[in-house]
């Protein structure tokens, strides 16, 4: 999970003039701030919307966020609305624990002279919104806690033992990600099986970490140096997918 920070400022001068205009033309008044994003959150953007009926000293004001478009790309915002008259901050709206449509986040009615600078700066109407967003990638969640779980040896229920190291990991993730593994483990006669021990004797520790990482978070390290070795060791276990990653690290100009 990565949090985002911005803030949005939308000034609007000689705001009351613009609603005796509009009283006259008898228009209602909806405006918004130019769209605000942030590079780390591409595919949302947030804008703040004053909207003011006829016939009324109050206006009416949110934050609209729009995006994300993806169920798996989750967004939880927060956010603080205000608006500065003269030296004071007047609160208008913040995030709670409840529900809301995106669309009209913070969603407020507030009287008009409230906000409203008559002094000096004629009218003017100057809101402002901080905004905090948690951006959740629920797959990379996952991945990671995978990832950990291998690192740590959580509730490790097999080794396999390769030169000097023992690596601690779990059956159901070998046997799922390779045929050759499940068939050790369902056979109750191989050694395998009844200790929940794997001698790898043609293999580096480090290829077989590489192979391990990608049973567990589904990429290979970054670092990889002996991409044809764990190619070999995918071909031995009928690891497909991970042939298929190491056919396009080997085909790589920068390899």
């Amino acid at each position: 999970m990565k949090t985002i920070s911005l803030s949005i400022q939308f000034q609007i001068y000689n705001f009351d003039k613009i609603c005796d205009t509009l009283q006259y033309k008898r228009c209602p008044l909806h405006l918004t701030s130019p769209r605000h994003s942030h590079l780390g959150l591409p595919n949302v953007g947030w804008e703040l919307v004053v909207h003011k009926v006829l016939s009324s000293n109050e206006v009416e004001i949110w934050l609209c966020q729009m995006g994300p478009k993806s169920y798996d790309d989750r967004v939880n915002t927060k956010y603080h609305i205000y608006a500065i008259k003269g030296n004071q901050q007047i609160d208008i709206s913040r995030s709670k624990n409840e529900l809301e449509s995106q669309e009209m986040l913070g969603y407020t009615i507030i009287t008009l002279s409230k906000i409203i600078d008559h002094g000096a700066n004629l009218g003017l109407l100057d809101l402002n919104c901080d905004i905090e967003a948690d951006c959740y990638d629920p797959t990379e969640n996952l991945k990671n806690k995978y990832q950990k779980m291998f690192e740590n040896g959580t509730f490790s229920d097999c080794v396999i033992k390769v030169g000097d190291e023992v690596i601690k990991a779990h059956r159901c993730v070998l046997a799922e990600n390779s045929q050759v593994f499940r068939t050790m483990f369902e056979q109750t006669g191989m050694i395998e099986s009844q200790k929940g021990e794997v001698t790898i004797t043609d293999a580096s520790p480090e290829c077989v970490r590489a192979m391990l990482q990608f049973f567990y978070s589904g990429c290979l390290p970054s670092s990889i140096t002996c991409v044809l070795d764990v190619f070999a060791i995918a071909h031995k276990y009928e690891v497909e997918p991970l042939k298929y990653e190491c056919e396009l690290i080997i085909s790589s100009p920068n390899l």
